[in-house]
């Protein structure tokens, strides 16, 4: 089973460190509203970007297209895939071969993806996380969607074995709210959001810059509407043989973050892990 073409998206990740600084700017502005900015005129792109309609032409040209209406159509064919959910997935859906074959073909195209897509990821982003994540004199928040909470969950636990002050935020819109009343500028939320989006997380995003916190959106290859709210923004791939969309290479890269966070840290992970698992055992009940 073969990995699906490049999107447009995962090709301005992957050339990002390759563009001029125009060009970085229409790059950015196409990821922040994606894909429906890329459909505008060239005019209109350029002006949203703040850079000449040349800089346009080139910047469709440098991700190898022949031309900007050739990458237009290419993100319309996007976002008729975009549109599909489970049920009109479930017509593409593949029969053939063993039980077997189907689940070892499933697990490679998810692997595959999820391994393409965390390589397009671009080297600064993933420093900027890691810089905010490691720094123990902030405050750490994390949310995300009905599908995207488990992972959120998941890697708020983690983070918490490795540094203090780390709170997850299940709702943070109700019994979380306290959270966005006292948002202070050092403080970092991560919001975790997959398709279909959540606008409790768009809007949420977007109140944490307006507060002026750093925000990390952990989103997949389309792009969440709250990433144009972000500092930093870690896509992955959720494509799945399954009429579903795979959480396993979010899941994948949280914990892949764990890695460098906890070096960056260093000593005291060591020591807070010590001290956690005394407290496990102090609150175990005699027999």
């Amino acid at each position: 089973m073969s990995v699906e073409p490049e999107s447009v998206a995962d090709l301005v990740r992957s050339s990002m460190d390759l563009l001029s600084p125009a060009e970085r700017r229409v790059g950015r502005v196409l990821l922040a509203d994606y894909p429906s900015v890329g459909l505008r005129t060239v005019a209109g792109l350029a002006e949203r970007a703040g850079v000449s309609g040349p800089s346009v032409l080139r910047f469709s040209k440098r991700l190898g297209f022949e031309s900007f209406p050739a990458m237009q159509d290419r993100l319309r064919d996007e976002l008729s895939s975009r549109g599909g959910g489970p049920a009109e997935r479930f017509v593409h859906l593949s029969d053939h071969g063993t039980t077997a074959d189907l689940v070892r073909s499933s697990v490679a195209l998810i692997a595959e993806s999820a391994q393409a897509s965390v390589e397009a990821i671009p080297a600064h982003e993933l420093d900027a996380a890691v810089d905010l994540l490691s720094d123990a004199a902030r405050s750490v928040y994390l949310t995300g969607g009905r599908s995207s909470a488990v992972i959120a969950a998941r890697f708020a636990e983690l983070l918490a074995w490795n540094r203090p002050r780390v709170t997850h935020l299940p709702d943070p819109w109700h019994r979380g709210r306290g959270a966005l009343l006292d948002v202070r500028r050092r403080d970092v939320y991560v919001i975790l959001d997959i398709r279909r989006y959540e606008q409790d997380m768009v809007d949420l995003a977007a109140h944490l810059r307006r507060q002026e916190a750093a925000v990390i959106v952990v989103t997949d290859e389309w792009l969440s509407p709250a990433a144009q709210h972000a500092d930093v923004v870690l896509s992955v791939s959720g494509r799945s043989a399954s009429p579903f969309e795979s959480l396993a290479g979010m899941t994948m890269l949280v914990e892949a973050l764990i890695v460098p966070i906890s070096a960056r840290i260093g000593a005291p992970v060591h020591e807070r892990m010590r001290a956690w698992e005394s407290l496990d055992r102090d609150q175990k009940l005699e027999p």
